[in-house]
């Protein structure tokens, strides 16, 4: 399983759900197979939880049919061919909003007007913000059979001819910055799952319309110098000197 840094994990939804993770750990998490099924919700399909090709283990184009009619050649509209794998489909996702450090040298650098993309405030009224991401990396992983976990890469799916998999999702998904864990299935259960990983540290609680306004303009961050005395710098440049650090 390969090293990733991530500075910042979000998790948005309803506030007793954010207020259990905080104070918990409680995982809610549903089958792979479940966010294809939403597409027969429209409300789902709008805020684009819904996703038709969440899963897709490979994506084909048919190939090239022809007809002759009265000796004129037409060719025929073919499509493509979706082959999705069981054992892909029953694995249980857990998904979050991942704050790479590109993202945030592009916000420090002016290139991206937002750190937080509004999109992803329609999943709740409440955010965890996880500052603490290696601690609560490693709590997951020692609770359930986390087989893959990353962020997700995003491409023109609808054109997209070959293999896919749990960790490619459509253009249109982008701004939801989706970091997920994918865990093996091992009952075979059809339904969603639930357990506790412990209360989260370095995790705090805000209003999804107000993430953006907390994480740039008002949170500061505290470092020691060389000489042991702390400094006090804005939040964004303290998660560059904390990711600096480690280099």
């Amino acid at each position: 399983m390969p090293k990733i840094d991530i500075p910042l994990l979000l998790k948005f939804g309803e506030k007793q759900h954010v207020e259990a993770l905080l104070n918990k750990g409680n995982i809610f998490m549903q089958r792979l197979g479940h966010y294809k099924d939403l597409e027969k919700d429209e409300l789902q399909k709008k805020i684009k939880r819904a996703d038709k090709y969440d899963g897709v283990f490979e994506r084909y184009k048919s190939p090239k049919v022809t007809i002759t009619v009265e000796g004129q050649e037409i060719e025929l509209r073919t499509g493509f061919v979706d082959i999705s794998l069981d054992e892909i489909m029953d694995s249980y996702v857990y998904c979050m909003a991942g704050i790479s450090i590109d993202r945030i040298y592009d916000y420090k650098a002016g290139k991206i007007d937002r750190l937080i993309p509004k999109e992803l405030e329609k999943f709740g009224e409440g955010c965890a913000v996880i500052t603490d991401t290696a601690d609560f990396v490693k709590k997951f992983k020692n609770t359930f059979p986390v087989e893959y976990l990353n962020f997700i890469e995003y491409i023109d799916l609808e054109n997209t001819n070959g293999r896919i998999g749990p960790f490619k999702k459509d253009l249109a998904f982008k701004e939801q910055l989706e970091f997920r864990f994918i865990m093996k299935n091992e009952e075979g259960n059809k339904g969603h799952l639930t357990k506790e990983i412990g209360a989260l540290s370095g995790a705090f609680c805000t209003d999804s319309y107000e993430i953006e306004t907390t994480l740039t303009k008002k949170l500061i961050g505290r470092v020691k110098t060389t000489d042991g005395k702390e400094k006090e710098m804005d939040f964004i440049d303290f998660l560059i000197a904390r990711y600096e650090e480690t280099l």
